[in-house]
């Protein structure tokens, strides 16, 4: 049911997802010796006066990503059971919250940060996961009170 306006944001939130997913910068940190650069695909050693990038691959970065979009997309493909998709949109919306306060705690250990554009859609996301929860508590509390008067 594509019509819902709480489809349409969580529609949203899966395509900022995927491209956070997809290997964009969520943020990079200055350390003494360059510059550290955080994506999904994973981290990257830029040293400073050099030209050589050291890469940290982190597979569990890249399926956390993955999970959450399919996590996100059984929500989205589970309106006929309004119950059954709040949970999951709330599940959804703590898991967007923990990786915002994961970038928060980051740039407090490593001082110097920057965000990239990642980090934006990350936020962002979290916005329409808990829009999409407000619409869907409101169309269960529009069925209940239809309910009361059967």
């Amino acid at each position: 049911m594509i019509q819902r306006i709480q489809s349409v944001y969580l529609c949203i939130a899966i395509l900022f997802i995927s491209i956070v997913t997809a290997g964009i910068k969520i943020a990079s940190f200055t350390v003494e010796d360059g510059e550290i650069e955080l994506s999904s695909c994973g981290m990257y050693f830029h040293e400073t006066g050099k030209d050589v990038v050291t890469a940290h691959p982190a597979i569990p970065l890249y399926i956390l990503g993955i999970s959450f979009v399919v996590l996100l997309l059984i929500t989205l493909l589970n309106f006929k059971n309004l119950k059954k998709q709040l949970a999951m949109v709330k599940l959804a919306f703590y898991f967007s919250l923990a990786l915002t306060a994961s970038i928060l705690l980051i740039s407090f250990v490593y001082g110097s940060i920057s965000y990239g554009v990642g980090s934006y859609l990350i936020f962002i996301s979290a916005l329409l996961i808990f829009l999409a929860q407000r619409g869907i508590k409101k169309d269960k509390s529009l069925i209940d009170s239809v309910d009361r008067i059967r």
